[in-house]
């Protein structure tokens, strides 16, 4: 990730990959990186000391395969396709138009949370970088291009 942030520079990766991005943690670091994001001054030192190693993340790009303002989540076939059997074939979508994105569940069996509330499906909530969403028992925070520059400390 680091060397294509480097290669493209930062406009050219978020060109290629958009600008939000949903980053999976092991469960014991999940509230380190959400702070990490909330915190308007921060060193790229702080979230690579102890267990917080990006190392041991997933970084999905919050971008659809088709470039349209929807980008589906679920197990398979899904714009962001994440590993557990739990999660919904089609289990949420963002809508990426405006500022932040909203997210919606898609009628999940098993239900998406939004900083531990449960989402009414078919109902738009907007989603900020640092909230930690959980799609059925994947949980994931919220990173903006920003947020992913800064932790991984490229140009």
């Amino acid at each position: 990730m680091r060397s294509a942030l480097d290669s493209l520079g930062r406009k050219g990766f978020a060109e290629l990959h958009g600008k939000w991005f949903l980053v999976m943690t092991p469960a014991d670091a999940l509230e380190g990186f959400a702070d990490f994001v909330n915190t308007a001054s921060r060193d790229s030192q702080e979230i690579l000391s102890g267990k917080k190693q990006l190392d041991d993340v997933d970084i999905f790009p919050l971008k659809s395969r088709a470039g349209a303002a929807a980008v589906s989540i679920g197990r398979e076939g899904a714009d962001v396709v994440l590993p557990s059997s739990k999660i919904s074939k089609v289990h949420a979508v963002f809508s990426m138009g405006g500022g932040l994105p909203s997210l919606t569940d898609s009628d999940s069996k098993n239900g998406t949370f939004l900083n531990g509330t449960r989402l009414e499906s078919g109902r738009a909530v907007p989603v900020d970088v640092g909230d930690t969403i959980q799609f059925a028992s994947v949980a994931v925070t919220l990173w903006s291009i920003d947020d992913l520059v800064a932790a991984i400390g490229a140009q």
